[in-house]
């Protein structure tokens, strides 16, 4: 009988510890939350010189949160998305950056890249997201011959 006692004091000490742990790892969350700044929005720049895409080619995006700096909560997740329904993105492994590859034959002028984060600020109403319009241009037309004219 002694023996169920003593496991009965160990269960409850146990108990007691659990609701200590989970104090603990709340104020060290809000200790972070304080030291590291989070993120309060975000924006997708393209890597390369030019906010557009060529029919037939791929673009390269990348997100950063804003403010400069800031870091959102550890395992926070981002996911891509666009309007044009053939436009295929390939995101990174983090989904930091994405490609979106613009099939030959396009016919939109322009799509929307969306990237939402899974975190949401305290006091916003939604995740963070961003949303940036990109240009479809048409394919370049190489010349495959020539004419002369006489113009005197």
């Amino acid at each position: 009988m002694s023996d169920r006692r003593e496991l009965e004091e160990i269960e409850a000490k146990l108990n007691q510890l659990s609701v200590k742990i989970a104090l603990i790892l709340e104020m060290g969350e809000k200790i972070l939350n304080l030291l590291i700044p989070r993120p309060t929005g975000g924006v997708i720049d393209i890597l390369g010189d030019h906010v557009s895409t060529q029919v037939g080619t791929t673009s390269n995006f990348q997100w950063a949160y804003t403010p400069a700096g800031s870091v959102p909560p550890t395992g926070t997740t981002l996911s891509w998305t666009v309007d044009v329904t053939d436009i295929a993105l390939t995101p990174s492994a983090d989904g930091l950056t994405c490609q979106a590859a613009v099939p030959a034959t396009e016919t939109a002028t322009a799509y929307n890249l969306t990237c939402t984060s899974s975190y949401t600020p305290p006091g916003a109403p939604t995740p963070i997201s961003f949303t940036l319009n990109v240009p479809i241009l048409p394919a370049v037309v190489l010349p495959n011959g020539g004419v002369i004219t006489q113009t005197s």
